[in-house]
């Protein structure tokens, strides 16, 4: 995987573009007003921790579809191509073509992936301070479901004390598997929050899910589109805000953790095209599956 792509959006570069935007491109401006409009998606549905979810969602789908098109897409075009590259990336075969259009404007995209492959890395991951990280992770980021009532642990052995529990059931975010074991790490709101032991669960059948179930959505995985990758500071500060908009969350934001921890995740080369008005754009990215479910552009 030669291709390499850094993306980086900041609210200082929000800030720049808007009182000086006649000395910018439109590239540019589609980059940040992409961004932007992506958050004004995400703050349109759900409540309460749904509602956070849904507009870090739409804000890095923004971001990410902007820079890449620049202008060529509205806001709504822009989230639903970026959650159909996700969805491509999650299925699809290396050489598959994934399509997507809308009909009522012309814009259309195809979404391929070339290649897949594995790549050790250092994935950054929330957790409760009760929690222990984990010595390696083979990254997840999949939506499974419990068989049956199962304990939370704080480590991944039955010798650790009991954090919490999850119904039989229920659908939780599972961030990965600790390597060489059978214990799955869960994610709630953006961070971990303990460890299930694996032949308790499952990963879960895909759903079609309506806008007005986002609050339940975001307490598990179900957050697929693209994202350039997020430093420490941006983990811990999503992750400090989900749990705070959560009204059955007692987390204390004090006792959260982030680090990164050394992970195998899938990696695969994608290309995708978009074309509208007669205009047309191609671009190639290395992208990488992370616990969250997201595949970030690296």
């Amino acid at each position: 995987m030669s291709f390499r792509k850094s993306l980086v959006a900041t609210t200082a570069i929000v800030a720049v573009l808007a009182t000086s935007a006649c000395q910018t491109t439109n590239r540019d401006i589609g980059r940040v007003v992409g961004a932007v409009a992506g958050v004004a998606i995400g703050s349109a549905f759900g409540q309460g921790a749904g509602k956070i979810a849904a507009i870090a969602l739409g804000g890095v789908i923004g971001g990410v579809i902007g820079d890449m098109i620049g202008s060529m897409l509205d806001e709504q075009e822009q989230a639903q191509v970026s959650r159909q590259a996700g969805q491509a990336l999650g299925s699809a075969r290396d050489g598959e073509t994934i399509t997507w259009s809308n009909p009522d404007s012309g814009a259309a995209a195809r979404i391929t992936p070339v290649s897949t492959g594995t790549a050790e890395r250092r994935v950054a991951i929330v957790r409760d301070r009760a929690v222990q990280a984990p010595a390696s992770l083979e990254v997840l980021g999949e939506t499974w479901i419990t068989d049956k009532s199962a304990n939370l642990r704080a480590a991944p052995t039955t010798e650790a004390a009991v954090v919490g529990g999850l119904k039989a059931g229920e659908r939780f975010q599972a961030i990965g598997r600790v390597a060489g074991s059978d214990w799955i790490m869960v994610g709630r709101n953006n961070r971990t929050i303990g460890y299930v032991y694996e032949p308790l669960v499952r990963k879960a059948p895909s759903v079609q899910t309506a806008s007005t179930d986002l609050d339940q959505l975001a307490v598990t995985d179900q957050r697929v589109g693209l994202t350039q990758s997020r430093d420490l500071d941006t983990m811990l500060a999503d992750a400090r805000t989900s749990a705070a908009a959560g009204s059955a969350d007692s987390t204390n934001l004090d006792d959260l953790v982030v680090e990164e921890v050394a992970a195998t995740t899938q990696c695969r080369d994608m290309r995708m095209e978009v074309s509208k008005n007669g205009e047309n754009a191609t671009e190639q990215a290395t992208v990488c599956k992370s616990g969250d479910g997201m595949w970030e552009i690296i």
